[in-house]
């Protein structure tokens, strides 16, 4: 389960789907796995040394048309500036979908499965499509993309 981002954890994903789910059956048909993504909770957290409101609004809702657009970009500078700045700084580089969807090879690889399936988060879903070309990423069984619909 990837939480997508940025800097959302998902270790807790696989207790939150059994708490919303519990008698679905899935949970018991799947070994569900979350985990922590580089740069957020249990991994190594890089955490820009944001307020709480600069976190809502970089990691909040989607722009909806140009004024936010703008306003969107200009805190996300600010935030792009302090990250620059923080004692994590030179792991920046190294936060990116690529490597996400490399980190999730190599838990697949761990488990020993030749195939696994795949859920994504909205955000996540842009990881899930990174793993391959176009196409289902051939060591994906299946995938669920739960994505955003636009008004």
């Amino acid at each position: 389960m990837n939480p997508g981002g940025p800097g959302s954890p998902g270790l807790a994903m696989p207790a939150q789907l059994v708490q919303r789910m519990g008698g679905s059956g899935l949970p018991d048909a799947y070994d569900v796995i979350g985990f922590d993504p580089r740069g957020t909770a249990y991994s190594t957290p890089v955490t820009c040394a944001m307020t709480p409101e600069q976190r809502g609004a970089v990691l909040g809702p989607y722009a909806d048309g140009p004024r936010d657009v703008g306003t969107t970009a200009a805190k996300a500078r600010i935030v792009a500036k302090q990250c620059g700045e923080t004692s994590t700084k030179d792991l920046l580089p190294h936060m990116t979908t690529a490597n996400t969807a490399r980190d999730l090879d190599r838990i697949r690889e761990a488990l020993g499965e030749r195939k696994i399936s795949y859920y994504a988060s909205p955000k996540g879903s842009t990881t899930a499509s990174r793993t391959s070309p176009p196409g289902p990423p051939p060591a994906t069984r299946s995938t669920t993309w739960d994505g955003r619909r636009r008004r």
